[in-house]
């Protein structure tokens, strides 16, 4: 199912010249674990000497109790390049509620837990992404769309997937699945940012499932009709047009590889479910604050895994390779000679008459 982005094969420059020899370009990146507190929460593989940053939201600060922690991680230069990553959130759009409060763009809905949104697919959410780019009315030109048409047979499977989870669960309920829906996209726009001509790049995966619930009253059952709808991941890019040859390949490597560990998305899996049993109770999360941290440390204790399925392992073709440490990293099939550095820098090329000084070559895992 693995797919190769066409823009992959524009590469046209390097993104740091690491003892590059007559022949070729060496790219050189760099892994960083994300910790805080005791906790591997993610990592970051950006270009050697980028700043790496990151933040975590955590259960009553306004994110759905569905994915009670976020990470967000940003990678930025010095010369005006920033890439970004958001782990999973969840949003919800209220068609219909009986006696409810309506649905309000942009607020965070005490009943549901979750920020109230309307539903976009893939494309419609990167468009709304890079829209928050938009400032001082400029205006987003799209330059580069790719919906991956190719992929299309493992988003009908993910919405198949969907439907059964949702008839499996409306069966215990008075509850009715609607419709399901699963979308990726990659997208890049122009935009006059700060009075640059820039380029702001988007890719996200969007999964929905849009059902009417029946709950019995007094007098009259109460009707309430939502799409929820949650973003697996969100991958942005802002850089100078001039620039775009050194920074496609830097957002390439950073989409393959930035990612929350397997064991984040385990915790948050456990606490969504003993939240909910919170709220059931008592719909209020603010004590759910104690018990979130306390979550998450026990399960991120237990190590820094990366094997579940990704996306993008589906998306983009790529290779792994694993370090001398066990870390494994991917690089696009479009290199193919990797070394590994003294330094645990990761550099690759297109050419065989580029390797670093001190490196050694990787090959990839079969």
């Amino acid at each position: 199912m693995k797919r190769i982005m066409a823009w992959i094969l524009a590469v046209l420059t390097a993104l740091t010249a690491c003892g590059a020899s007559a022949g070729g370009t060496v790219f050189s990146f760099a892994v960083t674990n994300i910790k805080q507190n005791g906790m591997v929460l993610g990592r970051c593989t950006a270009p050697s000497g980028w700043s790496v940053s990151a933040q975590t939201l955590v259960c009553t600060t306004g994110q759905s109790m569905e994915n009670p922690w976020m990470l967000y991680i940003t990678a930025t230069d010095n010369i005006g390049g920033s890439m970004a990553y958001c782990s999973e959130r969840n949003y919800i759009q209220i068609l219909h509620w009986d006696g409810g409060t309506p649905h309000r763009e942009g607020a965070y809905n005490a009943t549901f837990h979750t920020p109230m949104l309307s539903y976009r697919n893939a494309a419609g959410f990167c468009d709304y992404t890079a829209g928050q780019f938009a400032h001082d009315g400029a205006k987003l030109t799209l330059v580069e769309d790719n919906q991956f048409p190719e992929a299309q047979n493992l988003f009908r499977q993910k919405e198949q997937t969907l439907l059964r989870k949702g008839n499996e669960l409306a069966s215990l309920s008075n509850v009715r699945v609607d419709g399901v829906a699963c979308s990726a996209c990659y997208r890049r726009y122009m935009l006059d940012f700060h009075g640059i001509p820039s380029y702001v790049s988007v890719l996200a995966g969007v999964e929905a499932v849009q059902s009417t619930a029946s709950v019995p009253g007094v007098y009259v059952d109460a009707v309430i009709s939502t799409i929820c709808w949650n973003v697996p991941f969100t991958y942005v890019m802002i850089c100078p047009v001039a620039d775009w040859g050194t920074y496609g390949p830097a957002f390439m490597q950073f989409m393959d590889n930035t990612s929350v560990t397997d064991e984040f998305k385990a915790a948050n899996d456990k606490l969504a479910n003993e939240l909910i049993a919170i709220v059931t109770g008592r719909p209020d999360l603010t004590s759910g604050r104690s018990l979130s941290e306390d979550v998450m440390r026990s399960e991120t204790a237990s190590g820094d895994s990366y094997g579940s399925d990704r996306y993008t392992d589906y998306l983009f073709d790529q290779n792994d390779y694993t370090l001398s440490d066990g870390t494994h990293v991917k690089v696009s099939t479009a290199y193919d000679y990797v070394y590994q550095g003294d330094n645990f820098n990761v550099y690759y090329s297109d050419s065989a008459f580029a390797q670093p000084g001190g490196s050694m070559q990787l090959y990839p895992n079969r």
